[in-house]
């Protein structure tokens, strides 16, 4: 159903989406790859982001993280860079208790979940104000890990977007503006 354009709107608004999200409750990894999926299509209309959000689906998200299933992670990655499209929506993600948890996406061997963290971090980090918040989820630090750790286009396209996003924001040049980052980028 969340498929066809059309329907996704209508899930929404008829009361769809706590049903989706209790199927990731169940225990039950391919109940929870169905509803993540499913969450997904949802969340490719920007209009259907904030109200995903506004359910609770970060902490749906998190029983995700809590999984083996690296299908079920990956479903993760992808809803967080559909979700942190929308503006408000960057704010909750960045400041919600489970942010700690969506960063170690980038600390996994499957590049796929890595490239898809590293687009959330590009997309939240283009609000200025939340710059300091992120720093504290994901320091520069982990960059450099990251850089070095992953030769992928995708990752070291995502990771410099990151990085010149804050590094627009001359308030927090101090504590980004590493030696050791330099010789990484």
């Amino acid at each position: 159903l969340a498929a066809e354009v059309p329907n996704r709107g209508s899930i929404i608004r008829k009361g769809g989406l706590p049903s989706i999200m209790y199927l990731c409750h169940t225990g039950d990894t391919v109940d929870m790859l169905a509803a993540l999926s499913t969450l997904r299509g949802l969340a490719a209309s920007a209009e259907a982001r904030r109200p995903i959000v506004e359910e609770g689906v970060l902490h749906v998200l998190s029983l995700a993280m809590k999984t083996n299933c690296l299908k079920c992670k990956r479903e993760v990655g992808a809803m967080l860079v559909l979700l942190s499209l929308n503006e408000e929506n960057k704010f909750d993600i960045v400041r919600s208790d489970e942010m700690k948890e969506f960063v170690t996406l980038t600390e996994m061997e499957d590049i796929e979940c890595v490239s898809q963290m590293c687009r959330s971090l590009g997309n939240i980090s283009e609000v200025s104000e939340l710059h300091s918040d992120i720093l504290q989820v994901f320091p520069v630090e982990r960059l450099v890990q990251l850089s070095s750790a992953h030769s992928d286009q995708s990752v070291a396209l995502e990771i410099s977007r990151y990085y010149a996003n804050l590094a627009c924001n001359f308030n927090i040049h101090v504590s980004i503006v590493k030696p050791q980052l330099l010789k990484a980028f």
